[in-house]
């Protein structure tokens, strides 16, 4: 059975899991914050476009399937996906602000045994309306304090762009996270450029790249 605490960092993950900086960011267009996602010697890109995906005839049958099968879902799975839904609509965000996803990876270039562990990527994600890096603060925090846990969270910016950071302790990470991974997760950093209709995720060296 999973803990309190597994629960909430898997939606955090969830959420963030789940996204060249310059003073022309902070009033930039999402277009050019989207642009400016790259990752020297990346191998794997991904580029969707949210919004017109939803006008599919395979995004409706998805949906659909979707309804039928919440009905065998795990109880405590689908309590879960309920907690990031009225999270994210906590902090503003609702399933249709969400209209693209550009992000990439070196994914040859990661050591996990290296004393300090980097993963160079960085996801970028464009949302329909702006979003507050304290408005994502305060619903992080509350969203722990729901679970009775209490989330270090730093707010800082970066050339005139909005960063947060979740300060995570090791030994409250979940046991069964792969070796190396609180190392990671150490350096997680939220970026919101143009004005706050893009949102960065990556560790701290990546996303201030």
């Amino acid at each position: 059975m999973t803990t309190p605490l597994s629960r909430f960092t898997g939606t955090c993950l969830s959420l963030l899991a789940i996204l060249a900086a310059t003073n022309s960011f902070a009033a930039g267009t999402v277009k050019t914050a989207l642009g400016a996602v790259r990752v020297p010697g990346a191998d794997l890109e991904i580029v969707v476009n949210v919004a017109k995906g939803r006008e599919t005839a395979f995004h409706k049958a998805t949906k659909k399937l979707e309804e039928e099968l919440k009905k065998d879902m795990d109880a405590e799975a689908l309590a879960a996906g309920e907690k990031l839904e009225a999270f994210l609509k906590s902090i503003g965000v609702d399933q249709e602000d969400l209209t693209a996803i550009v992000g990439a990876v070196s994914l040859r270039s990661i050591q996990p045994n290296a004393e300090e562990t980097r993963v160079p990527g960085l996801l970028a994600m464009a949302l329909g309306k702006p979003i507050e890096a304290a408005t994502i603060r305060e619903g992080i925090a509350k969203a722990a304090a729901e679970e009775g846990e209490v989330v270090d969270i730093k707010e800082t910016a970066y050339k005139g762009v909005p960063m947060l950071s979740l300060n995570l302790e090791a030994a409250d990470l979940p046991g069964d996270m792969p070796p190396g991974a609180e190392k990671v997760l150490a350096d997680l950093t939220m970026a919101l450029p143009a004005d706050g209709q893009a949102l960065y995720f990556g560790q701290g060296e990546q996303v201030k790249a």
